[in-house]
């Protein structure tokens, strides 16, 4: 919906509005912010609404994962593979830098991303047989 006044030729210039004028201006500030004030209230709850609507959905949503159809003896196998061959994973950050991950921050942080994979770590020995404390 367009919101007109008698000022919009206007607005967004440098204009200097005479006392007069500065009065009816005043005058449609207070209603239009007592319009928004109106008009945030009954929004509120509807945006309080969609918002716990879209975390649930993203919830359920994540159920739906392919990953969590990989059987866990293959995860154990993939997390081996990342942490026990090779040295320290390093990689692409940005143009002009690489960044290194050593192996026990490796193990460590595989078991960070959720509880199934810190399960999944923990109980995975070949992963921690290479650990030098």
């Amino acid at each position: 919906m367009d919101v007109r006044s008698t000022f919009d030729d206007v607005l967004n210039t440098n204009y200097v509005p005479s006392q007069a004028e500065r009065h009816v201006v005043e005058r449609i500030v207070s209603v239009q912010d007592s319009e928004i004030v109106q008009l945030e209230t009954i929004v509120a709850p509807i945006l309080q609404r969609l918002d716990g609507l879209k975390a649930s959905s993203k919830a359920h949503r994540a159920l739906l994962s392919q990953a969590r159809r990989v059987p866990p003896e293959l995860v154990a196998e993939i997390f081996s593979w990342c942490c026990v061959n090779g040295g320290p994973f390093c990689g692409p950050l940005g143009e002009t830098h690489t960044f290194c991950i050593s192996r026990p921050a490796q193990i460590l942080a595989l078991g960070q991303i959720c509880r199934e994979w810190r399960r999944i770590a923990c109980s995975t020995p070949r992963i921690w047989a290479e650990l030098n404390l």
